[in-house]
C-alpha cells in the first residue's frame, strides 16, 4: 500500500508536466486534459509493472 501511495504521489507531481506536453501536442486544452487523463489511467492500471 505504501508503494501505491508513493506511485500516486509521483503521478500527481508529473501531472502539470504531462498537461503542458499534451497541450503542445494537441493545441487544445480539452484534448490535452483528455490525453492526460487517459495516460494517468493507463499508468494506474499497469502500475504493478512499474519498478
Amino acid at each position: 500500500m505504501e508503494n501505491q501511495t508513493h506511485f500516486e504521489k509521483k503521478l500527481e507531481e508529473l501531472q502539470p508536466t504531462l498537461k503542458n506536453y499534451a497541450l503542445q501536442l494537441s493545441q487544445n486544452m480539452d484534448d490535452a486534459n483528455d490525453l492526460v487523463q487517459e495516460t494517468l489511467m493507463k499508468a494506474i492500471i499497469y502500475s504493478s509493472k512499474f519498478k
